[in-house]
């Protein structure tokens, strides 16, 4: 057994994220995607093979670099005799198709890529209770994210997801990157104030001069604009700080709009009244993937050092 330190802890995170990142490139239909799929889920497969052989008692003090073939028997005789490590023609069978894939323009069939995914996940999940006595699902990514509000949010956001409770999945991990997206307004230029135009300080006399009706039309010009113009400056952050478009787009098709409202309070407009697990977990990796990215860039102020 191994003992799970931090780093080690951490380097199963990253394992596990960037499995889910190839899933969703799994799950997509054009041939670019199942090529990016597979190279990262062999990765992933090699990646966790190496986390064991670099750091178990019996092979790290003599640990090397040695190829796929070797690191596989490697690991397999930690398990006793006789070596009982499961799904190792799979992850050979996965490891000569990236060879194809990488080496020879083997563009890998829609069959093959989600059998793939199924296999890696099966085998992770195996690899991190044997040997690290480590749930993969209580392994959690929001665990990278250094803003603790931020992380508090993602944390909720991926309980939602694994209690299948996608709706409200959705809604926490769109609040954290809107949030997100916001704290990193000093760093795009994108200027903060303004968001909420003030309609009722343009109109002519007194509020009550109006009827009911034309105070519900102005309501309704109010909350539109506040909407539309949050929306866009949402929009020129995730620009300014070099976002793929192609990517927001996807999200903003699926996410609901988040901003705030007068009293500063959040409101979330969802697009729709239910999510499938595909589309929370999109995005979840999304918001996630961004936060981490944001961090990354010093984009975000850093956590205060508690006095």
């Amino acid at each position: 057994m191994i003992e799970p330190t931090p780093d080690i802890t951490a380097q199963l995170v990253r394992i596990k994220h960037t499995f889910q990142s190839a899933n969703t490139f799994a799950t997509r239909p054009d041939p670019a995607s199942r090529v990016v799929a597979t190279i990262l889920m062999d990765y992933v497969a090699e990646s966790a093979l190496k986390t064991v052989y670099w750091t178990h008692p019996a092979t790290a003090p003599t640990a090397r670099e040695v190829a796929f073939p070797e690191l596989m028997r490697a690991v397999a005789a930690l398990t006793g005799t006789p070596p009982t490590l499961p799904l190792q023609s799979e992850m050979g069978n996965l490891h000569r198709q990236r060879n194809d894939t990488q080496h020879r323009n083997l563009v890998p069939s829609a069959e093959d890529v989600p059998r793939h995914a199924a296999y890696v996940e099966a085998f992770l999940r195996d690899l991190f209770t044997r040997f690290f006595a480590v749930d993969f699902d209580t392994l959690t990514l929001a665990s990278l994210v250094g803003d603790p509000e931020l992380r508090v949010q993602l944390e909720a956001a991926e309980s939602h997801l694994v209690g299948q409770r996608y709706r409200q999945a959705v809604e926490e991990a769109s609040i954290a990157l809107h949030d997100a997206i916001w704290m990193a307004g000093d760093v795009t230029g994108v200027a903060q104030n303004g968001a909420h135009l003030d309609f009722l300080a343009w109109a002519p006399g007194d509020w009550h001069d109006f009827s009911p009706a034309q105070q519900e039309v102005l309501r309704e010009i109010v909350d539109w604009s506040q909407r539309h113009t949050a929306r866009l400056q949402e929009a020129l952050r995730a620009l300014a700080l070099g976002g793929d478009w192609a990517d927001y787009m996807r999200y903003r098709t699926i996410a609901p709009d988040v901003f705030l409202t007068g009293n500063k309070s959040v409101n979330v407009i969802h697009k729709k009244d239910e999510y499938s697990e595909q589309q929370a977990r999109a995005v979840l990796d999304y918001a996630l993937n961004q936060i981490l990215r944001l961090e990354a860039l010093g984009a975000l102020p850093a956590p205060r050092e508690e006095e």
